[in-house]
């Protein structure tokens, strides 16, 4: 090979590498914006694209600080790799998230958020002001825009919303089992006063079915009749019937 052929073909490779790694914290923030479809944007960008942070809002809600250290071991393995770290009032959280050819992989990962910060994150739950600490849990989770793999695993811990009076309502796990297009899901309560089991199963990228059933009991059961008849009918053995379909 000629010698201007020879730093070609090291050089340009060599300098788009470069280029890369020293890419500014806010290059990297508009990609992820783009990626979110606008719905999250990154202000109070520093560093590199090998190290540094910005502060995440998401539906113009701040989410907290996200800072990442680009792991360049990873390459080897077909990876692009980073230790990512979200600190905030109300989340915090680490993981080392990883991309591949065709999809994300969350390696290792656990976040803990005060479940008045799921309104942010799950618009959908904002009228039920819900209370608590959730913790969640992933490793080894892979998925993309058509399906996803692996285990991830969380806890509500005290749980309480506005639609009732009785504080805490328990404390639930949850899961979510990834095998392709097909999620399973689970709902189970670890203690307390409303008492909530179900199974259910999301298709990807869109769809999900969901049937459970919820009781009251203890002390406060009767408070929580109201709350009830908002989950469900009634069955013949008491409990309110739980059915979800999302289309």
């Amino acid at each position: 090979m000629r010698t201007p052929a020879l730093v070609a073909a090291i050089g340009i490779p060599a300098y788009l590498v470069f280029m890369v790694l020293t890419s500014p914290a806010s290059f990297i923030a508009a990609r992820a914006t783009r990626a979110t479809e606008g719905r999250a944007h990154f202000t109070d960008t520093l560093g590199t694209f090998w190290g540094g942070s910005m502060r995440a809002h998401l539906d113009g809600a701040t989410v907290g600080r996200i800072a990442w250290r680009f792991l360049p071991a990873k390459v080897f393995e077909g990876r692009i790799a980073f230790d990512v770290d979200l600190d905030s009032k109300d989340v915090t959280g680490k993981a080392r998230v990883a991309r591949g050819w065709s999809d994300w992989e969350a390696q290792s990962g656990s976040v803990v958020l005060e479940a008045r910060a799921l309104p942010a994150l799950v618009p959908m739950v904002a009228a039920w002001r819900p209370e608590g600490r959730v913790e969640v849990s992933a490793q080894g989770v892979r998925w993309n825009d058509r399906g996803m793999f692996g285990l991830v695993t969380g806890e509500w811990r005290d749980a309480a919303v506005a639609l009732s009076d009785v504080k805490p309502l328990g404390s639930y796990r949850f899961a979510a089992s990834g095998s392709g297009d097909t999620v399973g899901l689970s709902v189970a309560t670890l203690a307390g006063a409303l008492q909530l089991n179900g199974k259910g199963e999301a298709k990807l990228p869109r769809g999900a079915t969901f049937s459970g059933e919820a009781r009251a009991q203890g002390a406060g059961a009767a408070a929580l009749e109201p709350l009830l008849d908002l989950m469900g009918p009634r069955r013949p053995d008491g409990a309110r019937s739980i059915e979800v379909r999302i289309r």
